[in-house]
């Protein structure tokens, strides 16, 4: 009780003070108005500051966890070219090559390699004229391929990872870019095996076996690849339609 009558005492002293007193020397302001703006001042501050700091984070937010997203139409635009640009040569060069090989595939569509004798009867069958349209058509075809794929592959993973796509929390920047890498080393395998074609197009019927393996590996890596590639793409377009669908019946 006495503590009680003691806090209420020195309130009453600290209110009769501040009254007292009328205005500061030659301003004419009450001593109690300029504490309140003085403490109104220093909460207004603080609160700028925490509104600062505030939108400081939530911009830093935006660049490393919410990256912009590619307009959709662009990833459309640059995935139908590179699917155009391989019906070309799946339903065109690379089938004409058939045709002049007597129904052999050619080395693009062996995805699981050949060997030396099945190279070499590949050539044969070819025949000059044959191996003169594989390397001067197809595999001219075959050097923008790989750059399509990789770019129209990485521009619809990094849009499918967007945020608000496959969820609502921003998928963290270093996943996304994890996504990339399959991508770009399907492309530099498919590079390769070109190269090692190209050899054994030069090389002819007689080709060393060694240049055969080389270049069957080539195949073989690019196309297990590709594969895991072009599923886990399928698998996200699958699951940002799906996660579409669910928010329009909503």
């Amino acid at each position: 009780m006495a503590g009680k009558t003691r806090v209420a005492i020195v309130a009453r002293r600290r209110r009769f003070c501040l009254a007292s007193v009328p205005a500061l020397t030659g301003t004419g302001v009450p001593l109690r108005r300029i504490l309140l703006l003085r403490r109104s001042g220093r909460a207004g501050t603080r609160r700028r500051f925490l509104l600062a700091s505030r939108r400081r984070e939530q911009n830093r937010r935006r660049i490393v966890e919410q990256p912009h997203s590619i307009d959709g139409r662009w990833v459309l635009l640059v995935m139908i070219g590179s699917i155009a640009l391989w019906a070309v040569m799946v339903f065109g060069t690379l089938a004409h090559l058939r045709e002049i090989a007597g129904g052999l595939d050619p080395f693009d569509m062996r995805p699981f390699g050949y060997d030396a004798v099945q190279a070499r009867t590949l050539l044969a069958a070819l025949g000059e004229g044959g191996r003169d349209f594989y390397a001067n058509v197809q595999l001219r075809l075959d050097a923008v391929y790989p750059a399509s794929y990789a770019l129209s592959r990485w521009l619809a993973l990094w849009w499918c990872t967007a945020p608000g796509r496959l969820r609502a929390a921003p998928i963290p920047i270093y996943l996304r870019i994890a996504l990339l890498p399959p991508s770009i080393a399907t492309a530099v395998f498919d590079y390769a095996e070109n190269f090692q074609i190209a050899r054994m197009l030069a090389a002819g019927p007689g080709v060393d076996g060694a240049i055969v393996e080389i270049a069957s590996r080539m195949t073989l890596i690019k196309s297990l690849v590709g594969a895991v590639n072009e599923t886990g793409v399928i698998l996200l377009v699958v699951m940002v339609a799906m996660r579409w669908r669910r928010q329009q019946q909503r």
